[in-house]
């Protein structure tokens, strides 16, 4: 949500019923919440071959970036269209993004861990992590009260963590939750006042190509999000 509007990112994959691999879009919607009216869509051109937008963030400023896993890029919303932003040759699969106040705004690479972006320079850095510690496989990634907090689904036990740093230094991590019951590849989060709400079942690996329930496994009836509190 920013300034009364919902944004949500699409893309056809392969779970997506009726999927065929290339057909489709993947983009940004713009969405009135109390309507349902959708205001505003930027697309992403030549289908959803290589390129998939999922995760987005939207900084103090009000710019708006989102990532492409596939595509292995970054986006920034400039007018009607996605201009591509922090285009770096080393990205392995950017998912969440997250801006800490008055530190900048940081990526997860679900391949490689986390990445400083200057948003003046276009740069990108990724930062050394200690040798004890596993910043692999983040998926969501958000910023909750000057704190860096990352859910970690690449990694087993599955967890939710606290990233520390001194500076750009990432100096190692506090598990706020790891395991618990009713998970089921937990995903994204948002931060609230009382906390963070996060995706505790995706519902992701019971699906295969087309929709179709894998065997042996039935999703639930809905999607549970759960909250980490202060």
């Amino acid at each position: 949500m920013h300034d009364g509007s919902l944004y949500a990112t699409f893309a056809r994959v392969e779970q997506t019923p009726g999927f065929v691999p290339g057909e489709g879009q993947t983009g940004l919607a713009k969405i009135n919440p109390e309507t349902g009216d959708v205001i505003t869509v930027w697309t992403l051109p030549d289908g959803t071959e290589g390129q998939q937008l999922a995760d987005l963030t939207i900084t103090s400023d009000g710019t708006i970036y989102v990532s492409d896993a596939q595509g292995k890029k970054i986006y920034r919303v400039e007018g009607d269209t996605l201009l591509p932003a922090f285009n770096h040759k080393g990205f392995m699969s950017p998912q969440g993004m997250a801006d800490l106040p008055g530190k900048g705004l940081y990526m997860a690479d679900y391949g490689r861990g986390i990445w400083k972006l200057d948003e003046k320079s276009g740069e990108a850095t990724l930062l050394d992590t200690p040798a004890d510690t596993s910043l692999l496989g983040i998926d969501g990634l958000v910023a909750h009260n000057g704190r860096l907090i990352a859910i970690q689904n690449g990694v087993t036990p599955q967890r939710i963590i606290e990233i520390h740093m001194d500076g750009d230094a990432i100096t190692g991590t506090t598990v706020l939750a790891q395991g618990l019951e009713g998970w089921d590849e937990p995903t994204l989060g948002v931060s609230g006042k009382h906390g963070i709400y996060y995706i505790a079942a995706s519902q992701w690996p019971k699906y295969g190509e087309s929709g179709a329930i894998r065997q042996g496994m039935e999703p639930p009836a809905v999607t549970p999000v759960m909250l980490i509190r202060d």
